[in-house]
């Protein structure tokens, strides 16, 4: 915990931190699915100033997997992206699902003039474009057309693709900002964390890198996305964290090269997914050597992020085909519904079952 018999100063700027400008600084983004924050660690300056460059360019490149897992935030939905599908067109994710990144409006000549063919996404975006359409051709009736109009779903035949690397000195000193702050909440001192503080100010040679050699996580749950942070103290001097990002990215952090405090050992986890706290322990216990291993990029075999993938997908894939086929059935008795021409949730008689057929 913290000490409180010590002045808190912001990790990052050392101004005095007071009521006045304290903040919450979330230890895993509120937009990558983090609820747990901590006060008396970053004042509101710092946490608005990294918040719109650093946080924003992790969260942003991270998207795609939070679009993809669903995941849970506290505040609004991981904004809709577009992506390139095998083939060559382009699909939009939203968090409800597919769509088509944009109307499709094609005319195709005819003997008496123009047929025009139109794709929304929706009954409201149809009736938008029909409206303009009939600025330029006044014989269109736009009730008449969408009455006309027929609803369709379809599936993509090729794979969407993604790109999931991350990097640069922003979305890097996002990261190792996530340890500092539990470090500092924890009672350590920010004076104590000289190669993090180091870093955030320059953003010039990471104190991190990627490790997959083995599991550090034990009690990960099966088939479970997994956000976590931790840091721990080593009998030799080094202050390290640990930060992991939706169970695929792995990194382990030098907050502090020369510390000497209390031992400390703490880890926070969560599912972004459902939200849900995750009760695991980190076990960090790295020599300088295995630093200098780790930030060369030597203890992350090649396959380390595809196997970390394969714990997690199956599970989001089942999740996935659960919405659809509930989202399916919805439409199809909305769609009878509407065949029958009685409002949802009317009594059907014997002859309303047998014109549905």
């Amino acid at each position: 915990m913290m000490d409180r018999t010590r002045p808190a100063i912001c990790a990052i700027c050392d101004v005095p931190i007071t009521r006045k400008n304290d903040s919450r600084e979330h230890l895993i983004l509120q937009a990558l699915g983090g609820r747990r924050t901590v006060s008396s660690v970053i004042c509101d300056q710092c946490n608005n100033t990294t918040g719109h460059s650093w946080d924003a360019a992790l969260a942003k490149q991270l998207n795609p997997l939070s679009l993809f897992f669903h995941i849970s935030r506290q505040d609004g939905q991981p904004p809709a992206q577009d992506f390139p599908v095998a083939g060559g067109d382009t699909i939009r994710i939203t968090a409800d699902g597919l769509e088509l990144p944009n109307p499709i409006i094609t005319k195709t000549p005819t003997g008496t003039g123009d047929a025009i063919r139109v794709v929304a996404r929706t009954v409201a975006e149809a009736r938008d474009i029909l409206s303009g359409l009939k600025r330029k051709h006044p014989e269109i009736d736009v009730d008449a057309v969408l009455a006309s109009g027929v609803p369709t779903y379809s599936y993509l035949s090729n794979p969407v693709m993604m790109d999931l690397e991350i990097g640069g000195a922003d979305a890097g000193r996002s990261i190792v900002k996530s340890a500092l702050s539990l470090a500092v909440a924890s009672g350590i001192a920010p004076s104590d964390c000289d190669e993090a503080r180091r870093y955030l100010a320059s953003g010039e040679n990471a104190c991190f890198g990627y490790f997959g050699a083995y599991d550090l996580v034990e009690g990960r749950p099966g088939e479970t996305v997994v956000h976590c942070v931790a840091v721990a103290s080593t009998d030799s001097g080094l202050l390290l964290g640990y930060v992991e990002l939706f169970s695929v990215y792995r990194m382990v952090v030098c907050l502090g090269s020369n510390y000497c405090g209390k031992p400390v050992s703490e880890a926070y986890a969560v599912d972004p997914v459902t939200g849900h706290d995750l009760d695991v322990t980190v076990r960090l216990r790295f020599s300088r050597d295995d630093l200098v291993d780790i930030y060369a990029y030597r203890r992350i075999p090649d396959d380390a992020m595809q196997k970390a993938l394969a714990e997690i997908i199956p599970a989001a894939m089942r999740r996935s085909f659960e919405r659809e086929k509930a989202a399916a059935i919805h439409r199809a008795i909305d769609e009878g519904w509407r065949k029958l021409d009685l409002e949802p949730g009317t009594m059907l008689t014997l002859e309303d079952k047998a014109r549905l057929g």
